[in-house]
């Protein structure tokens, strides 16, 4: 939380929406990695370390290009 994990996750609800992406966002507890931090993590896909609220888009074109 304290390294910017909400703004994350508010950015990552904000732009899927915005974009009509059908994914699912749920919060989660610590997985192991808070010193690298914010982390996201994609259910049986990538782990992402460091997001900030402007790398959502990134992360969000390149699940979209995987599930293609």
């Amino acid at each position: 939380m304290s390294q910017g994990a909400v703004d994350v996750w508010r950015a990552l609800l904000q732009r899927a929406k915005e974009r009509g992406d059908r994914v699912e966002i749920k919060k989660n507890v610590c997985m192991g990695y808070c010193g690298q931090g914010p982390n996201v993590k994609i259910l049986g896909g990538a782990f992402y370390h460091g997001v900030t609220p402007e790398g959502v888009d990134e992360i969000l074109d390149a699940e979209e290009a995987q599930n293609d």
